[in-house]
């Protein structure tokens, strides 16, 4: 038996609802291995795996209020192999994968590895059990458990893997571990006026959030106006994802760069980001758009939970804490001047990207963003995501503009020369996931930076965002 059986927090359960109402698919992790992989050595590393993260045998019951463990999880559930030809494209099966529905509250486990070719493996896993830092964990973990038995060879052509063979059985594992709901070590108390902008900024109408909205950033003038949404057009739900790839010498340039301005790179990929999003929006329809007005772009950053409590305290008391597959993620919402935002994609105003850099620090200073996490005591997920839903079949809602980064990891740091080494490494999430317009999605590894940007295919823009990519990249690499 389980040693605890938790029930959701809020988070979990924002994610349970949106699912059960459609109002979001999945996220992703692709990983290009330098050595094939094997159905028989993918079964032992998914096997040592599992028995080490429990968080991944899991699945909700009882309206998502609560996550139990699974009795037993087949090989078949959680694998599979596809082949390819000379017309693979990464981003198009990015784009295809987020279509993947995975059942809640059933005995089937939340999450699958896709392989292609043998050696270019795709996680899957829906958000109610796994955040953006659960992705990276687990490509690293599959990193590990791949070259922790990659000498069992022998052991390897003896196993006879089929698709019903036990990749996780309960019964088998002798302390099987549940960390706890974030929202338990989240102690710090609100005022009544910040629990009534939070809620007002998250959960209430847009032109009550506009009534409240701040004025200012520093020295810069926010009285512009929201960059309209696109109205009366539904959305596909369907997330087109195109790849953004910079190199070690770029990324290392990118990082002494904003070093040097005193600048981190989510913020600098925002203001980039966020004025050829400007251009190509005005562009789209200079009817609805004007070039004249002032708009001011409102965009989201996604924050570990984790770091919202004392890791030390939480280790006392739950040892696997940190390294659980739990969702923790929370986010900022900010908005930043986009009539002093130039057009031109060779400059950078760095005064004002300074300003950005420092309202965020504030903000993760105060812990304002724990707003996502504890906004939702205070109101019925179930009915709001219901309502939420029935709004998106109708129009677009949310921030134009999303960047979650991962930050930097060294995957290859232990892996001999011949070993299972990533050579490519990309994060995506389902733009339904957020309710952003664009999703930037950012991990940084040994060979550079990767940026997965997504779209709703029913953006009245679409077309003129499938080629933001190139403009991206040309902008980051020419950072002075």
């Amino acid at each position: 038996m389980p040693s605890k059986a938790r029930p959701t927090g809020g988070i979990e359960q924002y994610s349970y609802f949106r699912d059960r109402f459609n109002c979001y698919r999945n996220i992703v992790c692709y990983a290009e291995f330098s050595s094939d992989i094997t159905r028989q050595h993918l079964f032992l590393s998914l096997r040592s795996l599992i028995s080490e993260v429990n968080g991944l045998a899991v699945n909700t019951r009882n309206e998502g209020s609560v996550i139990c463990p699974l009795e037993t999880i087949k090989f078949g559930d959680v694998a599979e192999f596809r082949q390819i030809d000379d017309h693979f494209d990464v981003e198009k099966t990015i784009s295809q994968l987020h279509d993947l529905r995975f059942p809640v509250d059933t005995d089937k486990p939340l999450w699958k590895v896709v392989v292609y070719g043998e050696n270019r493996v795709f996680f899957v896993s829906d958000h109610t059990i796994c955040d953006g830092r659960g992705l990276a964990y687990f490509m690293s973990g599959l990193t590990d458990h791949l070259n922790l038995t990659r000498g069992e060879k022998a052991k390897q052509q003896e196993l006879k893997v089929s698709e019903d063979s036990a990749v996780f059985e309960l019964g088998q594992i002798e302390r099987f571990y549940i960390t706890d709901s974030l929202e338990k070590y989240v102690t710090k108390k609100k005022s009544a006026s910040f629990i009534f902008h939070t809620i007002v900024e998250n959960v209430g109408p847009r032109w009550m959030a506009h009534i409240f909205r701040t004025r200012h950033l520093y020295e810069f003038d926010l009285s512009g106006k929201p960059l309209p949404i696109p109205d009366n057009i539904s959305p596909s739900m369907h997330t087109q994802v195109e790849v953004v790839r910079i190199g070690k010498p770029a990324l290392d340039n990118l990082l002494q760069t904003g070093k040097k301005h005193g600048v981190k790179l989510t913020v600098l990929l925002v203001y980039l980001i966020a004025k050829i999003l400007k251009k190509i929006v005005i562009e789209s329809d200079p009817h609805r758009y004007k070039a004249t007005e002032n708009y001011d772009l409102e965009y989201a950053i996604p924050v570990d939970g984790r770091s919202f409590v004392d890791v030390k305290e939480v280790q006392n008391r739950e040892p696997d804490f940190v390294k659980g597959f739990g969702n923790f993620a929370s986010s900022v919402s900010l908005k930043t001047p986009s009539a002093a935002i130039s057009l031109d994609p060779n400059t950078i105003d760095w005064p004002l990207v300074r300003a950005m850099q420092k309202k965020l620090a504030d903000m993760l200073a105060k812990k304002e963003n724990l707003s996502l996490l504890g906004v939702l005591s205070f109101v019925d997920v179930k009915d709001y995501i219901k309502g939420l839903s029935d709004q998106r079949n109708k129009a677009f809602e949310g921030h134009y503009l999303e960047v979650s980064n991962l930050g930097y990891f060294k995957f290859n740091e232990k892996v001999p020369e011949d070993g299972f080494q990533v050579k490519d490494v990309i994060f995506s999430q389902s733009v339904c996931v957020t309710g952003a317009l664009i999703d930037a999605n950012v991990i940084g590894f040994e060979n550079g930076l990767r940026i997965a940007l997504g779209w709703d295919t029913n953006l009245p823009f679409a077309k003129s965002v499938n080629g933001i990519a190139e403009t991206v990249r040309t902008s980051l690499e020419n950072v002075k």
